[in-house]
């Protein structure tokens, strides 16, 4: 009973060494999973942060057309471009 077979020795070294096998490609396979999804990240990251700061731009933009639209001279240039509004005693003048 205390003899060990040398085949069946064997046979668990080469069944180990199988699972460490198959446990190593286990890992090389989600490391690579892992890296695939953080490169598209990574760049979904980068996109959103052009369009972050082309937004702030836009955005800067449009407080200073808002600041100086408040003036009197901004509201008297609104109103004859797009109303097509004139002051009190002035005269229009259309050319064919």
């Amino acid at each position: 009973m205390g003899v060990i077979h040398f085949s069946k020795v064997r046979n668990s070294e080469t069944l180990a060494r199988l699972l460490v096998v198959i446990v190593l490609l286990y890992m090389l396979v989600s490391f690579a999973s892992a890296r695939v999804r953080l490169n598209a990240a990574l760049a979904q990251e980068r996109e959103l942060e052009q369009i972050c700061a082309l937004l702030r731009e836009e955005n800067a933009a449009l407080r200073a057309e808002a600041a100086a639209a408040g003036s009197d001279e901004a509201i008297e240039a609104l109103a004859r471009e797009k109303l097509g509004l004139v002051m009190p005693g002035e005269r229009i003048y259309y050319f064919k």
